[in-house]
């Protein structure tokens, strides 16, 4: 199962307008499975550890 979080977050880190459509939809927040759950919680603590450190790098 970590393979597969680690592909959501990936996919979603890589499509931040994916993300972004999928926040903004309640009805498809409502609808995404364990391993969806686990990479948004992984997305948002990486963006949260990043908004503590002073913001995010420039890559």
């Amino acid at each position: 199962m970590e393979n597969r979080i680690a592909r959501v977050v990936d996919h979603f880190m890589n499509h931040p307008d994916e993300l972004v459509a999928v926040l903004l939809s309640r009805s498809e927040l409502l609808y995404l499975n364990k391993v969806e759950k686990a990479a948004f919680k992984r997305i948002f603590s990486m963006k949260q550890a990043d908004l503590l450190k002073g913001g995010e790098k420039n890559e």
